[in-house]
């Protein structure tokens, strides 16, 4: 069930996104797009706060855990997630708000998407943004995350903590992010512990769980200016969080004419400390597919991670989680089940995956 903003907003929004599909660097002229500002080296706390470039986002993921009134054993995943989309350098920028929730025990996926136009916060070193009953916000990897279906149906009341630093891909924060853009700045919070109370039709259930936030900047390229493609290609994206205390962030950019893997990117954290996975040790193999009859997408469902030190296989825990609506790329993004083999030891865990198809018109990000 998916429900969808007004036709007045949609078509404020439409707008704005048509800019995103310009060839000429996402509307901007040359001049103009040298106005945004650019990827650089990150620094924390104080790049938590937003951006003037062109695309920017705040993710948060999670898997919480909780009993019900009956006694029943209770899974869920989540997404909030802020896009701020600014496609010229001048005047507000449009921000598209996303909220899911999977309840795995049901097999139930749930979504809504709010949009509204806003100037761009100045504030430094935290961020706060909120769209009528949901909100985001706070520094240091300790955040509030609250949200409300607009039925009803379900809704969160988060907060979260972190025992190990925040991870900065790349070198310093940047990253190749051909063909999407000539590079992205990029850092995630990959394990916060996450405590709060979802609310499942009215019914309030206390639970405990790990979120992982993921935070990126740049400017949208072209196969003029940066590098890249104004179709701006797809990828699979992988938050891996294993029950021995790793992660792994895991990205797979594809070409926007074939499909073809073109670009990798990997980090590993265990214990807290970081170091890079090589692109060129990365590989992942589709063992499974699922077709929308939405959408008309069909999608990876099923995966085999290759990793220098072993492999793991990630499932979906609930085949539909796709992301659908008027004026944005159509995407899958879902909680899913961990088991596999690295360095020789069996390990078990969670993964947000998200998959946005290479072959559909570049709108906008997700």
């Amino acid at each position: 069930m998916i429900w969808r903003t007004s036709r007045r907003k949609l078509a404020a929004i439409a707008n704005g996104l048509a800019l995103l599909a310009m060839p000429t660097g996402i509307g901007a002229t040359a001049a103009q797009a040298q106005l945004f500002e650019q990827p650089a080296p990150v620094s924390l706390a104080k790049d938590e706060s937003a951006h003037r470039s062109q695309l920017e986002w705040w993710y948060f993921v999670g898997h919480l855990y909780g009993t019900d009134p009956s006694g029943a054993k209770r899974e869920y995943g989540y997404e909030v997630t802020v896009f701020q989309l600014w496609p010229l350098p001048l005047g507000p920028a449009i921000y598209s708000w996303h909220f899911a929730i999977t309840d795995v025990n049901n097999n139930v996926h749930r979504v809504e998407e709010r949009v509204k136009s806003d100037t761009i916060p100045a504030q430094t070193g935290s961020f706060t943004f909120t769209n009528k009953d949901w909100s985001i916000g706070g520094s240091r990897q300790n955040y509030a995350i609250k949200a409300m279906l607009s039925d009803g149906r379900f809704g969160i009341d988060l907060t979260t903590s972190s025992r190990i630093p925040f991870t900065v891909h790349g070198t310093n924060g940047v990253v190749d992010y051909r063909p999407i853009g000539r590079t992205s700045a990029y850092y995630s919070s990959t394990a916060l512990d996450t405590v709060g109370t979802i609310y499942d039709n009215g019914v309030p259930i206390r639970i405990t769980g790990t979120s992982w936030q993921d935070r990126q900047w740049f400017v949208k390229g072209t196969a003029i200016n940066q590098g890249g493609s104004i179709f701006g290609g797809g990828w699979n994206w992988f938050a891996v969080q294993l029950d021995n205390n790793t992660q792994y962030m895991l990205y797979y950019l594809q070409d926007p004419l074939t499909g073809a893997i073109v670009n990798k990117l990997g980090t590993r954290v265990v214990n807290g400390v970081s170091s890079p996975v090589p692109g060129q040790q990365m590989d992942l193999q589709v063992l499974s597919t699922w077709r929308s009859a939405q959408s008309g997408y069909t999608y990876p469902s099923k995966w085999n991670v290759v990793l220098p030190e072993g492999t793991l296989t990630v499932t979906p825990q609930v085949a539909d989680q796709e992301m659908v609506w008027p004026g944005h790329r159509t995407y899958w993004e879902g909680t899913s089940a961990v088991v596999g083999t690295l360095n020789g030891q069996s390990v078990t865990g969670r993964s947000y995956v998200e998959v946005n198809p290479y072959n559909q018109p570049y709108a906008s990000l997700p």
